[in-house]
């Protein structure tokens, strides 16, 4: 550094750093992602949730538990994450045997 500024070579070297962890934010962006109704038993069919997650783009985006049609099931939202790391939702159904209202099972 001179007069308080970088000489050249260790500007370059700051730029890669910068370019380095912008890479990996942007990595770490892709492979969040957030299960609001999870529990240590896994998904709660009996409490409506919502995924939320980033895109590839870095875009927050969710995805919220649903009943089927005739209300016998729930499609239970869940993270998933590709071979890659990216994060993506998913569902397993499960079956409401009092019926499913608004993306839960009827306790």
């Amino acid at each position: 550094m001179v007069n308080g500024e970088l000489r050249l070579s260790e500007r370059a070297a700051f730029d890669v750093e910068i370019a380095r962890i912008n890479r990996e934010a942007s990595d770490l962006r892709s492979r969040i992602c957030w299960d609001s109704d999870m529990s240590r038993n896994g998904n709660d069919i009996f409490e409506i949730g919502i995924v939320h997650y980033l895109d590839g783009g870095g875009n927050e985006m969710s995805a919220q538990d649903e009943c089927t049609s005739d209300g016998s099931e729930v499609f239970e939202m869940a993270c998933s994450f590709d071979d890659e790391g990216n994060a993506s939702p998913t569902y397993v159904s499960g079956e409401c045997a009092k019926g499913c209202i608004d993306g839960a099972c009827v306790k």
